[in-house]
């Protein structure tokens, strides 16, 4: 009896996971060359295609499909993709149909870190695929190299504005980003503080969870237990680059207002491995599509770009390759 013919196409699927089992979309390209990727989430709740309708300070003119579009381009490419809905986005809070239960109190990152390892595990059981890659975005990228740390049959990853730092140094210069750009706008400094004061309250909490010295209420709606780990996971992917054995391609865009270039550079102080690529591409926001205008006080929507950038995929289909 003949093998069936290799898939080829879009596929809902089910990936088995700890308490719940994930929904998600396998993209099996006509051409495939065995490789795969899987898409991580960046932080909050989102749907398997992460959809970004904006970054820090700006609203784009129409939303950017980030991995939905990433997934189409590497299809091309004869490259396979896995993308589900992260488990804190269901029915419940209205971010995607997909029967998910309302998570537990308990929820962690480390829930988001075990759910992407399932899945890559999962992608690396298909037929048509016999090597598998991460693609994690903003905090999901801090996630790759812990889950290529704990899992030598992953080929690699890719780290897609990922920060270097801890959430609580991230919240920090965010605020301080924000308040410098409305000044620069004109705006008033009673409106500037009421606008950016949760946010240092928010940065300030955290800066405490991460030392141990807080009693308050649950910051920003999220529990105590849930931003440790988040500070801890961070902590953990920067002490595992350095020694990685595994390829990393570490991406940012230089208008990129949530994780600025900074933070890439930090990446790139801490390793020299020579399979750790690291690049900040020009004009490309936190959703790596283009800003043409220099000036962010003369932005307009002509000058912001509609889809994900061809510079990002031509670095991606390159690692991949």
């Amino acid at each position: 009896m003949e093998d069936a013919a290799p898939r080829s196409g879009s596929y809902e699927v089910e990936i088995p996971a700890d308490g719940l089992t994930l929904a998600g979309t396998l993209e099996l390209p006509q051409e495939a060359n065995g490789t795969g990727v899987v898409f991580i989430h960046g932080s909050g709740p989102n749907g398997r295609d992460e959809t970004l309708p904006a970054q820090l300070n700006m609203v784009f003119p129409r939303p950017v499909a980030l991995f939905e579009e990433i997934a189409a381009g590497l299809s091309e490419a004869g490259i396979a993709s896995l993308r589900y809905d992260k488990r804190s986005c269901g029915p419940f809070n209205g971010c995607a149909d997909n029967g998910y239960p309302f998570p537990d109190a308990d929820i962690s990152v480390d829930d988001f870190i075990a759910d992407a390892e399932t899945a890559a595990l999962w992608l690396l059981e298909q037929p048509e695929v016999t090597t598998v890659f991460l693609i994690g975005h903003s905090q999901g990228g801090t996630f790759v190299p812990i889950v290529l740390d704990r899992n030598d049959s992953l080929a690699g990853g890719i780290l897609l504005a990922a920060p270097y730092f801890t959430i609580d140094q991230q919240l920090r210069d965010q605020a301080e980003f924000s308040r410098e750009f409305a000044a620069r706008a004109g705006l008033e400094e009673s409106a500037i503080e009421a606008a950016i004061g949760p946010l240092d309250a928010l940065a300030a909490a955290v800066s405490e969870i991460k030392s141990d010295s807080y009693s308050g209420p649950d910051p920003g709606g999220l529990s105590v237990g849930f931003w440790t780990t988040w500070i801890d996971r961070s902590e953990e992917a920067a002490s595992v680059v350095p020694t990685l054995d595994r390829p990393l391609l570490i991406v940012s865009g230089d208008y990129d207002w949530n994780v600025p270039v900074s933070e890439t550079e930090a990446w790139r102080a801490a390793t020299d491995q020579a399979d750790h690529r690291i690049v900040v591409l020009p004009c490309l926001t936190h959703a790596f599509n283009c800003v043409s205008e220099p000036d962010p006080l003369e932005i307009t929507p002509a000058d912001v770009g509609r889809n994900v950038d061809a510079a990002l995929f031509d670095e991606l289909v390159e690692f991949l390759r």
